[in-house]
C-alpha cells in the first residue's frame, strides 16, 4: 500500500517545510526577540510565499546547528538583495491578473532572503546574531546579520546593535559580483542605508517610530562621514526615509531635514505652527483663498457687465433690423398698390377706347 503524503500547496505556502528552532542553546542564550509578527519576520507577504514554496527552502531543513548553518551561507549567499535580478516584476496588475490570482507573484527569492528567513525560524540568541556581525569568513555572513536585525530587533536597540559598523569598509556586492562589477558597497554604507530607508530593492522594511528614527538620524549626523564616495547608495531605494507615516505607495511622509513640508526642526519644534498655536499654513492657505474669491467676484462682475454691454448692443442691433424690415414692407406695400392702380386704370382706359369704337 503506497503512503499517502500528498501535500497541497495551500499547506505548503502556509507551512514552515520542516525548517524548526534549533534545539539546544549554550548555557545563558535564549532566543533573539522578535519586534512584529513573530510568524512572518515582518517580510512582505508576497516574498514570504515565495520563499516558503521553493524546494531550496525545504531542504534547508536538514542544517540543525548553527555552525551548519552559517557554512550554508558562505557556501551559497552572493548577493544581498530579495529578488534574483531580474525575475520579479514590478508592475501592478488588476482584474483577472490581480494577486489574488496567484499571476503577479513572478519573482525568484535569492539564497541570501531564503537564509535569512531560515534564520529566523531557528530563533537564533543574541550571541549567535553577535557572531554573524564579527564573522571573518565572508561579508555576506555579516550583512546576513545585519538585515536579521533590521526586520526582528526592537527599535529601541537597533542603533546600539549598528553603531560599531556604520563606518565598517568590508566590501561586499548587492546584486552579486557579476551585475554589480566595479561597484562594490561597504558594509558601513549597508548599515547607514539599513537604518535611513523603507524600501529594499523591491521590498518594504519595517517602519521605525519617529522619535527613534530622529535620534538615529541625529546620532548619523554627528557620526564620523563615511569615506566611500564610489559606494552605491541610490539603489536602496527612493529618497531617505525620515519616520513619518507611510503613504499608499510605500514611502514615507517628507519632514523636515532638507524634505521639505512641515515637521519637527533640529531643536524639536513643530515648524507647522506659529507661537500662539495657529497654524501657519492653514492662515496662508485662508488668505490665499479669500484674494482667490476676490479675483473670481472681479472677473465674474466684469463678464456681467461685458454681458449687459452685449445685450444693449444686441438689442439695438434688433430694433434697427425691425425698423428696416418694416421700411421695406412698407415699400413693397406703396409698390404693390401702385401697380395694382395702375393696371385698374389701363383696364379703364381700354374699357372706354372699347366702347367709342363700338358706338361709331
Amino acid at each position: 500500500m503506497v503512503k499517502d503524503d500528498y501535500d497541497s500547496g495551500r499547506n505548503r505556502m502556509g507551512g514552515m517545510g520542516g525548517n524548526v528552532p534549533q534545539m539546544m542553546y549554550n548555557p545563558g542564550e535564549a532566543p533573539f526577540p522578535c519586534n512584529g509578527n513573530a510568524e512572518t519576520m515582518n517580510l512582505n507577504p508576497l516574498i514570504l510565499a515565495n520563499i516558503r514554496t521553493t524546494d531550496y527552502f525545504k531542504n534547508l531543513a536538514q542544517l540543525q546547528t548553527f555552525e551548519q548553518f552559517i557554512d550554508q551561507v558562505y557556501s551559497d549567499a552572493k548577493m544581498v538583495v530579495p529578488w534574483v535580478p531580474g525575475t520579479h516584476n514590478q508592475r501592478k496588475t488588476s482584474g483577472m491578473c490581480s494577486q489574488a490570482r496567484g499571476v503577479s507573484d513572478a519573482g525568484v527569492p535569492t539564497e541570501f532572503f531564503i537564509l535569512l528567513f531560515k534564520l529566523f525560524t531557528m530563533r537564533p540568541s543574541a550571541q549567535q546574531i553577535q557572531t554573524l556581525l564579527q564573522h571573518q569568513d565572508s561579508p555576506y555572513i555579516r550583512a546576513l546579520g545585519f538585515v536579521f536585525l533590521r526586520y526582528v530587533c526592537p527599535p529601541k536597540t537597533i542603533w546600539a546593535w549598528y553603531e560599531p559598523y556604520i563606518n565598517d569598509e568590508e566590501e561586499l556586492y548587492l546584486r552579486g559580483e557579476k551585475i554589480d562589477a566595479g561597484k562594490p558597497l561597504t558594509l558601513g554604507r549597508l548599515c547607514r542605508n539599513l537604518l535611513t530607508t523603507l524600501e529594499f530593492h523591491d521590498t518594504m522594511l519595517p517602519r521605525l517610530p519617529v522619535l527613534i528614527n530622529k535620534q538615529i538620524q541625529e546620532s548619523l549626523r554627528n557620526a564620523e562621514p563615511l569615506d566611500d564616495a564610489g559606494g552605491e547608495e541610490t539603489d536602496m531605494g527612493k529618497g531617505s526615509y525620515d519616520g513619518g507615516v507611510r503613504f499608499k505607495g510605500g514611502g514615507a511622509r517628507p519632514s523636515s531635514g532638507g524634505s521639505g513640508g512641515r515637521g519637527y526642526d533640529d531643536r524639536g519644534g513643530y515648524q507647522g505652527k506659529n507661537p500662539d498655536g495657529r497654524d501657519r499654513d492653514r492662515d496662508g492657505r485662508r488668505d490665499d483663498d479669500r484674494r482667490g474669491g476676490d479675483k473670481y467676484m472681479d472677473r465674474d462682475r466684469g463678464r456681467d457687465r461685458d454681458r449687459d454691454r452685449d445685450d444693449r448692443r444686441g438689442g439695438d442691433k434688433y430694433m434697427d433690423r425691425d425698423r428696416d424690415r418694416d421700411r421695406d414692407r412698407d415699400r413693397d406695400r406703396g409698390d404693390r398698390d401702385r401697380d395694382r392702380d395702375r393696371d385698374r386704370d389701363r383696364d379703364r382706359d381700354r374699357d372706354r377706347d372699347r366702347d367709342r369704337d363700338h358706338r361709331r
